[in-house]
């Protein structure tokens, strides 16, 4: 009976939060129109919702998850916290468009709260999913006690779960990776110019032909917090580059204030957005002029983005399986 009893009050203790939000709505809340509502453009078949940010970006039961001991868990909380942190640190960076009072334990957990939205995604789920079933597969098993070898030792449900672990026991050696980067923020001040968020907010890209992965040079990272303001990282050598190219750019970065960019930035950064989302993008404006221009011009901007190919012999520890 007590066992029961202790299985039913776990079960309520989960059922608590059910609906899991992987789009936090402190971030949500910031591309809202007037009237607290936002817009929905779904990708794939270009229909346009508009409701409340709690309606979107949410799955049942996302965050609950099993333990190495079968233990049932949930890593809501642990969210929830994060985000109580950060958001006043954001709400100050939106507000005041600068970022030179922050201390270094304010960025740490504003780093924290980067690398969180990067892995807290359907996707990231699926990557490290989809690594594991390769790893599985594989006819050469990775080296006993690997990293790879533990994920190549769970099932398709554990291996997703395996996202949370990284989130709740290693967020802070995560997140590391982008102590070294320059940071900086956009502004968006072209009339009527807005940024895009989505179902999959941090976009990085690459453009001198390197990889994606926090550590790689040349890497670009963008997490949009507002309509108006774009949080960026770059790699230290991109930074001086940009500053030798523009000393207007030092001196924004230097004083810490979010440096106004040019309708075609605005545009690059929204179509980077439309490319890296799952299926789909979030606007104060229900035109997406730039997203449909992108689909049209190009279709396969629709589908989400391929699932991360690894080899089990370049996993070095578990969080490197996830995007």
């Amino acid at each position: 009976m007590n066992s029961q009893n202790s299985s039913s009050n776990q079960r309520r203790k989960l059922g608590r939060k059910r609906k899991n939000h992987f789009n936090p709505q402190l971030i949500l809340s910031s591309f809202t129109t007037p009237d607290g509502l936002l817009y929905r453009l779904d990708k794939k078949s270009g229909t346009i919702l508009k409701g409340k940010p709690k309606s979107f970006g949410w799955e049942r039961d996302f965050y609950n998850y099993t333990q190495d001991d079968q233990e049932r868990a949930s890593i809501e909380d642990d969210l929830t916290a994060l985000e109580g942190k950060v958001d006043p640190i954001i709400k100050s960076i939106c507000k005041t468009h600068m970022t030179v009072s922050l201390s270094a334990d304010a960025w740490a957990t504003v780093d924290q709260f980067v690398v969180a939205q990067m892995l807290r995604t359907p996707r990231a789920k699926d990557n490290l999913a989809n690594v594991a079933a390769k790893i599985r597969n594989s006819p050469k098993p990775p080296p006993r006690g690997s990293p790879a070898w533990l994920l190549s030792q769970t099932t398709k449900s554990e291996s997703a779960s395996a996202v949370f672990q990284i989130i709740k026991e290693k967020l802070a050696i995560v997140a590391g990776g982008l102590r070294d980067k320059s940071r900086f923020l956009l502004l968006a001040q072209a009339e009527g110019a807005t940024f895009y968020t989505s179902d999959r907010p941090v976009a990085l890209r690459n453009q001198h032909g390197g990889g994606t992965a926090l550590v790689c040079l040349g890497v670009e990272i963008y997490l949009p917090l507002s309509q108006h303001i774009v949080l960026a990282y770059c790699c230290p050598t991109l930074c001086r580059l940009a500053v030798e190219h523009s000393p207007d750019f030092g001196a924004f970065v230097a004083k810490g204030a979010a440096i106004p960019v040019t309708l075609s930035d605005i545009v690059s950064l929204n179509e980077l957005q439309v490319r890296n989302c799952t299926r789909y993008v979030f606007s104060s404006s229900n035109s997406f002029d730039i997203a449909l221009n992108l689909l049209r011009a190009d279709p396969s901007a629709s589908d989400p983005p391929p699932l991360r190919e690894v080899r089990s012999g370049d996993i070095t520890g578990i969080e490197d399986a996830c995007p």
